[in-house]
């Protein structure tokens, strides 16, 4: 699945991190990062590739039916944006937008596709959330 694929309004209500032993095409095995997040009731994951050592892209985003997300908060309307430019010329990003605050929720994909140290991005931004901004009696 393509991050692309995601583009529009959604609703977002957890997002959760770990670490995750994959096997390779080698037939070895090697830990990565994984970014776990539910959008409308679906649970994707944005999975860091574990065979790029010092060089780090997303391996792919995958859907998991049997996950279950610890972190789960009310739900949150987001604006899924793709974004090939990022903030290195290049990019294959996936940004979560708060629609109330316009800001960034969660971003997750590879940054800097197109030189030799790409990087794996998998951010969560909580205070960016609507539900998060402080009231009057606050």
């Amino acid at each position: 699945m393509n991050l692309e694929e995601l583009t529009g309004k959604k609703i977002l209500t957890g997002v959760d991190f770990s670490t995750e032993t994959i096997s390779s095409c080698w037939a070895l095995s090697g830990e990565c990062e994984a970014c776990w997040f539910e959008l409308d009731g679906v649970i994707y994951g944005a999975i860091e590739d574990p065979e790029d050592d010092y060089r780090s892209h997303m391996k792919e985003l995958t859907i998991d039916e049997a996950r279950k997300i610890k972190n789960t908060f009310p739900p949150c309307e987001v604006l899924c944006r793709y974004d090939e430019k990022g903030e290195d010329g290049s990019a294959d990003l996936l940004e979560l937008i708060d629609t109330t605050t316009g800001e960034v929720v969660l971003r997750v994909g590879t940054e800097n596709t197109d030189d030799y140290y790409p990087w794996y991005t998998a951010a969560f931004f909580p205070e960016a959330m609507a539900i998060n901004k402080g009231g009057d009696d606050d």
